[in-house]
């Protein structure tokens, strides 16, 4: 039933891509309800450690203002105890996750505000910031934290976007964006001009294939 409602969320995106003025606009959307998600968690002392788009449903058919989060399996009360536990999907962990060393090393619930720049990277680009074929050459290039912005599609995308997508791509987590300050930021609220028709298009192949990519998908826990 998930694999199904999450095919739906794609599919209802795509359809939404070709009736908007931009890639943008469905991504603010969709954004939007991620963002107020997780503030609504973080409210209740919860950090959930795995937002990705596949943990991404809609609640109606083909209605991209319904969205839920999906799968608590690795969320956890913060607060009482400090989460140390290296875990979440690869393309979308954040570097104090994946920190290492020989020290224990505690994050917090920034690391869901850092899967959350991943998703809108994902949602206005069509694939991931940070890729590579092996997990220790990818993990690598996530604690350095430079997006690859190299694709066309980035030249009709706002700088006020790649703001956002900076400041929740931050790999030190006391600088990243909060929930407020994303919530509050000007491209929340930006009204899009017209986009061309070959860049979304261009979006959303890249997105169908990332979406279906296997590196995209994969969870892990240790």
């Amino acid at each position: 039933m998930r694999d199904a409602r999450c095919a739906s969320f794609l599919t209802c995106c795509s359809l939404t891509f070709r009736r908007a003025r931009s890639a943008a606009t469905t991504a603010r959307i969709i954004f939007k309800q991620l963002v107020e998600a997780v503030k609504y968690m973080h409210d209740k002392q919860i950090v959930h450690r795995d937002l990705k788009l596949e943990n991404m449903l809609l609640a109606k058919q083909n209605d991209i203002r319904t969205i839920k989060i999906a799968d608590f399996g690795l969320a956890k009360k913060y607060g009482q105890a400090a989460l140390s536990t290296i875990c979440g999907t690869p393309q979308y962990v954040a570097p104090e996750v994946i920190k290492g060393g020989d020290t224990p090393y505690t994050y917090g619930k920034e690391c869901d505000l850092w899967s959350c720049g991943v998703i809108l990277f994902i949602l206005l680009g069509g694939y991931p910031p940070f890729y590579d074929e092996s997990e220790p050459r990818l993990f690598r290039k996530i604690r350095e934290g430079k997006p690859d912005y190299d694709d066309p599609v980035w030249k009709e995308v706002s700088p006020e976007a790649k703001d956002l997508l900076d400041k929740l791509l931050n790999v030190n987590p006391k600088e990243r964006l909060t929930v407020e300050k994303a919530l509050a930021h000007p491209w929340m609220k930006q009204v899009e001009k017209e986009g061309s028709k070959k860049d979304l298009l261009r979006t959303m192949s890249k997105m169908r294939t990332s979406f279906k990519g296997k590196a995209l998908g994969q969870q892990h826990s240790a």
